[in-house]
């Protein structure tokens, strides 16, 4: 069973490690989202940017989050977030996806996670700091993919918000071990692509009648085997895979 949601990733904060979570029981994890946040480059690798003068290094976010979470729950009782380092060189090949779709760029490496959020966050049953939660994802063999949008994941979004940033978004197929022992990659999160400096990695930002905005990076005439420009991405996870469905012993 998919469990639908839109959380933007790049809205957690970043977890901090002296932080013990909300007193109480705990939640009870159900499901995990993941997405990508940092610079794609032209040459297919990826690298970190520069924010608000802030320099920052690629990373997978993962968020695990109870069945409450996703009926709208509070992010502070009812998730949490791992950071992991990934930036692996481009495959030679394409990422295997479910449904064989042609990819921009590709990768797979072992995951290794910097930081989480889930300590007093998690029910006492997954552990100290809820690391038999996220301590299996350390080191995990996990598959990035970035192609042209799905139907699937654009079905997820308003007509408003398609409107907005439709030019810019992309799929991100994300792959690990399932019960059944395939590394296959699925279309679980949407990208939307943002401008940066090409010589300083820096985003763009451009002044709204709010504030600063990201500048939307348009890559509608973009195809597989073209040469993307370079752009930040933001992570939205339109599907989170039932834990019951993620071989947490053999993810490695």
């Amino acid at each position: 069973m998919r469990i639908l949601a839109l959380a933007a990733l790049a809205c957690h904060p970043e977890p901090d490690p002296t932080d013990t979570g909300t007193a109480g029981t705990g939640f009870e994890p159900a499901a995990i989202g993941f997405g990508f946040d940092g610079v794609v480059q032209p040459d297919g690798s990826l690298t970190g940017y520069t924010l608000d003068g802030q320099a920052r290094d690629p990373v997978m976010v993962i968020v695990f989050g109870s069945d409450a979470y996703f009926l709208g729950g509070d992010p502070d009782t009812e998730s949490c977030v791992a950071l992991g380092r990934f930036d692996p060189a481009p495959r030679a090949e394409d990422l295997p996806t479910v449904d064989g779709d042609p990819l921009f760029s590709s990768y797979d490496a072992a995951l290794t996670l910097e930081a989480h959020s889930c300590r007093g966050r998690v029910a006492p049953g997954w552990g100290p700091d809820g690391q038999d939660l996220w301590g299996p994802f350390d080191g995990a063999h996990l598959g990035l993919g970035f192609g042209p949008m799905t139907d699937y994941l654009r079905d997820g979004w308003s007509t408003e918000s398609l409107d907005r940033f439709g030019g810019a978004m992309l799929a991100e197929w994300i792959a690990l071990n399932d019960l059944d022992g395939a590394w296959v990659g699925a279309d679980w999160t949407t990208g939307i692509a943002f401008a940066v400096d090409p010589e300083t990695d820096e985003v763009v930002l451009e002044e709204g009648p709010d504030g600063p905005v990201l500048v939307p990076e348009d890559l509608s005439q973009v195809a597989p085997g073209d040469v993307l420009p370079p752009f930040y991405v933001r992570s939205y996870p339109i599907w989170y895979q039932e834990l019951a469905l993620v071989d947490l012993e053999h993810l490695q």
